[in-house]
């Protein structure tokens, strides 16, 4: 039965009083359906705020922004409302329709943030999980794509997804509750309004009108093996992971190689995500990136790939995805400490030389070095490919840094960094060695104590 504020209690357990609801609300039927059914008693109408987003494409859009803002005064709900612009190039990447969802959910995700709201409402509804599973089957999609629309997934629940678009309009004729069509649900020009008004009407013909619902529920299905599929591969993910910190990380590539296709393709996705650092329910991978992610975990010890960003190197019986691997070099004060992007740091402080042989150094955490020769303008960035340098010890040799190591590289875990003179030199590969012309000599003058905190190591869940 649906009437008004009859999903409030629903959408609201287990909130604290303080928090608060954000109800995207477009003007069209199902979302101010959604508003009205959500609508909670007087006294607590202050814990629901209104989100609108003005897409920036004329007439339909300035009057979807007014008939919300008079729903907002005639309800006595707080609203706020984004115009936001559809980027042109995303436009032509990936078309209109995904590209303005991306914009609008990054819009009111901003408006959740500030004003408190631990959960957001949106109207899908069951005709849109039937449209979704045939648009994904026609796609040839997996059970990510047949699932359709989450009822819970994050912040954002969907409560509607087992009612009709059409009991949503009946239910605003009967409270007298305006709503603006849009007009691109007239006609054939997008796919989705293409099997709404076409292919909806023959499938009820022909299999009875049980048959949409029963397209919806099998999404619902889909949504269950998709749980399913996805524990295993957090699970798979744990098994194979052999280190990580903020933006890296390195999973085990024999043993990720022989996992089976739909689950090795998951734990792949959710370490670039890590590496990334993007929530694996936000992530899109090309088909052509997924593919290169593949190539990568069976590639040679040395073969490097970049894929959407992320460095992926397979180093002996590791695959190690990097996002860290372009990142800009740091200034590095002297003396002074850079707190590094993965979470570790450099401290360098400067010292007299009257007791060198007193101070004690801790290979890989506690350096000493020659300040005279070391300068005063400093940089840090990340080892590159070609990087070279002569490490202590060699002061004629000119190795690749990868060559001169304290460690092997299965027992490196996070970004490997080198800190450069204003010259371009490398000076010391943090953790491992310091290089030849900046040791300490007798006629050293004044040290740097550069002390190398590591990032904290993190796990996969």
């Amino acid at each position: 039965m649906l009437d008004r504020s009859s999903f409030w209690k629903k959408v609201s357990s287990g909130l604290a009083p303080e928090e608060k609801i954000l109800v995207a609300v477009s003007g069209g039927a199902d979302s101010v359906a959604l508003l009205h059914l959500c609508l909670p008693p007087k006294e607590m109408i202050s814990r629901l705020l209104i989100g609108h987003v003005h897409h920036g494409t004329g007439e339909f859009a300035d009057k979807s922004e007014r008939l919300v803002r008079k729903l907002a005064d005639e309800l006595h709900v707080k609203c706020t409302v984004a115009h936001v612009v559809v980027p042109h190039g995303e436009r032509k990447k990936i078309g209109f329709e995904a590209a303005a969802r991306e914009v609008r959910y990054a819009a009111l995700e901003k408006m959740a943030d500030e004003h408190n709201c631990i959960r957001c409402l949106t109207g899908h509804t069951l005709d849109d999980q039937a449209e979704s599973f045939l648009l994904a089957g026609m796609r040839g999609a997996g059970t990510a794509g047949l699932s359709g629309a989450r009822a819970r997934r994050g912040r954002w629940m969907r409560p509607l997804l087992s009612v009709r678009h059409e009991e949503l309009c009946n239910h605003l004729r009967e409270w007298n509750i305006q709503w603006v069509e849009d007009p691109t649900n007239v006609g054939d020009l997008i796919t989705r309004t293409a099997i709404r008004n076409r292919l909806k009407p023959l499938i009820l013909e022909r299999f009875g009108a049980g048959s949409w619902e029963n397209i919806a529920q099998s999404a619902a299905y889909a949504a269950d093996a998709e749980d399913v599929l996805e524990q295993a591969a957090r699970d798979g993910l744990a098994s194979v992971h052999r280190g990580s910190t903020h933006r890296w990380i390195a999973v085990d590539a024999p043993s990720l190689a022989g996992y089976f296709a739909d689950t090795r393709n998951r734990v792949l996705m959710l370490a670039w995500c890590h590496a990334a650092d993007i929530e694996a329910e936000n992530a899109y991978l090309s088909r052509t990136a997924r593919k290169q992610l593949n190539v990568a975990l069976t590639s040679r010890p040395g073969d490097r790939f970049v894929v959407q960003g992320v460095e992926c190197r397979h180093t002996e019986t590791r695959l190690v995805l990097n996002g860290l691997h372009d990142i800009e070099p740091l200034p590095v004060a002297c003396p002074g400490t850079v707190l590094l992007p993965d979470g570790g740091s450099v401290a360098i402080e400067l010292l007299a030389a009257d007791d060198v042989d007193s101070l004690p150094s801790v290979p890989g955490e506690v350096e000493f070095l020659d300040a005279d020769q070391l300068g005063s303008t400093l940089t840090i960035r990340p080892w590159q490919e070609g990087d070279r340098y002569n490490p202590l010890g060699r002061p004629d040799s000119n190795v690749k840094v990868t060559r001169a190591l304290r460690r092997k590289s299965g027992e490196r875990i996070g970004v490997l960094w080198v800190l450069l003179k204003n010259d371009g030199s490398i000076a010391m590969v943090a953790g491992e060695r310091i290089a030849d012309h900046v040791r300490v000599r007798a006629e050293t003058r004044t040290l740097a104590k550069v002390t190398i905190t590591p990032p904290p190591m993190q796990t996969v869940e």
